[in-house]
This record gives structure tokens, C-alpha cells and sequence, in this order.
């Protein structure tokens, strides 16, 4: 698993071969000077031994430096955009 931080954006993620990859996780309790920096969430991955089981990603916003989960349709379009990253990224999902 390889999982990339400080692009203060997220970033597209997926598999690569057996190896899970996410380039960027965006920020998380900092202080967001507009909508890319607030944007947010978090990587839930379960683990097997060495194998990548599955992976989640739950996102979320920055409101005054604290990050929030987002939920509802809120969360379903977050997820899409999120998605929409990964072609530029060769991943698969």
C-alpha cells in the first residue's frame, strides 16, 4: 500500500497490480483557503496478511481547520469526483 500526503488536494487512488495506491489524501484539520483545500476524507482499507482486502473512501470537508464526514448526496457526488480522478492516474478500481 502507498499512500501520498503534503499535495494539500486529493489526489486519485485505486489498485495497481496487487498494490494499493492514493496519491493524495487532500488536507485534514488544517486551515482551507478555498473549496480544493477544504475538500477531504479519510482511506479505510482492510488488510489480509499482505493482501489489499477492500478499501473505502469516506469523504468529508474542512470547516473553521476541523474536518466533517460528509453523508447523503453530499457523499455520492464527493465519491464520484473522487472516482473521476483515477483515470488520469493509470489506477484501476
Amino acid at each position: 500500500m502507498i499512500v501520498g500526503a503534503h499535495a494539500h488536494r486529493v489526489l486519485g487512488g485505486g489498485r495497481l497490480g496487487k498494490a494499493l495506491v492514493h496519491y493524495g489524501l487532500g488536507n485534514f484539520g488544517f486551515y482551507a483557503a478555498g473549496p480544493e483545500a477544504a475538500t477531504t476524507g479519510v482511506l479505510t482499507v482492510t488488510v489480509k496478511g499482505r493482501a489489499v482486502v477492500s478499501y473505502q473512501w469516506v469523504p468529508g470537508t474542512i470547516r473553521e481547520r476541523v474536518p466533517y464526514p460528509l453523508s447523503g448526496a453530499a457523499a455520492v457526488r464527493a465519491v464520484a469526483a473522487w472516482e473521476a480522478l483515477r483515470p488520469c492516474t493509470g489506477l484501476e478500481p
